[in-house]
């Protein structure tokens, strides 16, 4: 049995491969949106945040052979639960990265965390769009609620965070992305924004359109580098992943077989 933890489009390709040969897996999502998402591209699906010790029993319970961490790249503590849970437990782990997207950035700001951009940006003067729904408690707290405008996906867990921290409605844009160039463009001039703050991604991600729409825009993006974790095994390759996947299970159904003989 195979463990895929969701969170990203690429858990739907990884999934969709997996059926189409016949490979058994389980899906986790730690959100109803990742259940609408993704949910049913999985026979098997866990809606749950789920920590290292969960992690580890349900490895134990469902006898999991295999972990591959489609999480997204920016939610470390998951990566680092689970390449404790598949130690523990003895089994193998795959982090499927994306492929970091370059491109011009000279109107691109990269700092190592939530934090060091904020710094920054209580320096600054004007509007400031935050991506994403987890830095806003520190940005409100650092740079202040009135020069704020979140942009977060469309969920109740989302939209309950920013009502909880005391933006207004006129403060939050409930959109699921990616977004085109032209969409973030209009965004961006529709609430006389300044500062973009997003998480560097990869391919399919909108990382790019959103550096692009800010150079159109003159609006500097401010931007926070995907954290630095050292992984057991890392693909970046569908193909690789599968045929890692397919030698592993020909050689246990051979060693089954001998030892039956």
């Amino acid at each position: 049995m195979i463990y895929v933890i969701g969170g990203t489009h690429e858990c739907r390709q990884i999934c969709e491969m997996l059926k189409h040969h016949n490979l058994p897996f389980i899906l986790s999502v730690a959100t109803k949106l990742g259940e609408d998402t993704y949910g049913h591209y999985a026979d098997r699906l866990i809606v749950k945040r789920l920590d290292a010790v969960s992690m580890e029993a349900l490895i134990r319970q469902e006898k999991i052979n295999w972990v591959i961490d489609a999480s997204h790249p920016h939610a470390a503590i998951v990566s680092q639960q689970a390449i404790e849970a598949a130690e523990k437990t003895g089994i193998v782990y795959t982090r499927f990265v994306r492929k970091i997207q370059k491109d011009d950035a000279s109107y691109g700001m990269f700092f190592e965390n939530d934090e060091e951009a904020l710094s920054y940006l209580s320096r600054q003067q004007g509007q400031v769009m935050v991506t994403g729904s987890k830095a806003l408690k520190e940005a409100i707290k650092i740079i202040g609620i009135s020069r704020i405008v979140a942009r977060v996906v469309p969920s109740t867990e989302s939209l309950h965070h920013c009502e909880v921290l005391g933006l207004k409605t006129n403060q939050i844009i409930a959109l699921l992305g990616p977004f085109s160039i032209e969409m973030n463009r209009l965004l961006l001039k529709t609430y006389h924004i300044s500062y973009l703050m997003f998480k560097e991604g990869g391919e399919g991600s909108g990382y790019i359109e959103k550096l692009k729409a800010c150079a159109l825009e003159n609006v500097k993006a401010i931007v926070v580098k995907v954290p630095h974790i050292k992984y057991r095994e890392v693909t970046e390759s569908y193909e690789t992943l599968l045929e890692k996947i397919k030698n592993y299970y020909n050689r246990h159904v051979a060693d089954h077989n001998s030892c039956n003989n």
